[in-house]
């Protein structure tokens, strides 16, 4: 240390012995080593801080690219549902909430997961063969169980853990372990929604009924334009005595008919309950058969019975055409006076064609 010699003899001259010089050297020397030691400890401390803040920086970084990467790595999840407008159904629904799509699906469940229902079991449903191609914000969702016919047998598990095994758009493989739960969807009740797609349907049914309803109502439009043939069984009489080679059969018949049909309606049973639509289309009928008798009298030129024969048409068309009112019982009274006059002039035919009386003869005023 010659530097420092020359200082301390310049600086301590009259430290004139070598002794004291060498003490006063040494004891710089001394503070000299302790000043370094210091400096290099603040170094070290110095340097230790910046590697700590390079090393936080990195792993803040990394903390980042592994944020952006959760972000945007695809995330398949699986679950139960029974939806609402169905409520007896349960569906397994696979489902990637994630921002990528999810490649190579595939589900791995313990127990396996049990269904009821054969038809379901020979299907290839997506929880068995997974699903190659998942996108962002898709749901796939199959028929799994009824509710009733999965949750009647006691032996079957209520919750399945279920691994879902999948890879990322680059590469990244990805397996999550996730517990799926039925035993909630025991006893849940539902509300049926119709919507839309209901009333398309029920719309749907509806034209396929008048399409099937078409056909009968040609056929129904054809016999009426052929005449209307009396099948009433209260209109069958037994008694009737015509022959085939009787000309006079037809229209004793229908005045037998007649006859028949009067009496059936004044009975006590149907007196008062007798519908103005069935009585309306009663007469009509009743009057076609005696246009049909009125045709056979041209032929056989029977006068009187045809003169009998015009009034009872007469009669009955206006009797097709009355209206009942709540009136206190006067429009039904005038539908039973011409009945009974119908009656009456049936039977003049039926006794061998008398004379009718002229009071008979006339005809009632006309219902508004």
């Amino acid at each position: 240390m010659p530097l420092i010699a020359d200082v301390v003899t310049l600086a301590f001259p009259l430290l004139g012995s070598s002794e004291a010089r060498e003490w006063s050297l040494f004891g710089i020397q001394t503070l000299s080593l302790l000043f370094l030691a210091v400096y290099v400890v603040l170094t070290g401390k110095m340097s230790n801080a910046n590697q700590l803040s390079a090393r936080a920086a990195v792993d803040s970084l990394n903390e980042l690219k592994r944020v952006r990467a959760e972000e945007l790595a695809p995330y398949v999840i699986a679950y139960f549902q029974v939806p609402q407008d169905i409520g007896t159904v349960i569906h397994f629904v696979v489902e990637n909430t994630g921002r990528s799509p999810a490649e190579n699906v595939r589900f791995e469940s313990t127990p396996v997961l049990q269904t009821s229902d054969p038809a379901l079991k020979s299907r290839r449903p997506i929880y068995k063969h997974g699903v190659r191609l998942l996108p962002p914000g898709q749901k796939l969702s199959t028929t799994f169980d009824q509710t009733v016919s999965y949750f009647k047998d006691e032996t079957r598990p209520l919750s399945y853990k279920m691994k879902i095994k999948y890879r990322g758009p680059n590469g990244t493989y990805h397996e999550r372990l996730q517990v799926l739960d039925l035993g909630f969807l025991r006893g849940m009740g539902h509300i049926v929604r119709r919507g839309t797609h209901e009333l398309v349907e029920e719309s749907k049914k509806m034209v396929r009924l008048q399409e099937q309803a078409v056909p009968h109502l040609e056929r129904i439009a054809k016999e009426l334009a052929s005449g209307i043939r009396l099948t009433n069984p209260y209109l069958a009489v037994a008694n009737v005595s015509s022959h085939p080679a009787d000309d006079a059969g037809l229209p004793r018949l229908v005045a037998s008919s007649l006859v028949a049909w009067w009496e059936m309606v004044c009975s006590t049973e149907t007196a008062e309950h007798l519908p103005a639509f069935e009585a309306h289309d009663t007469c009509k009928a009743l009057a076609q058969q005696v246009l049909a008798a009125i045709a056979t009298c041209e032929l056989t030129r029977d006068g009187a019975v045809r003169e009998t024969l015009l009034e009872i048409y007469g009669t009955l068309l206006m009797m097709a055409s009355t209206r009942f009112y709540m009136d206190g019982g006067n429009s039904l009274r005038r539908f039973h006076m011409r009945g009974d006059r119908v009656r009456r002039m049936s039977q003049c035919i039926l006794s061998g064609g008398a004379q009718i009386d002229p009071s008979q003869m006339t005809l009632p005023f006309r219902d508004n």
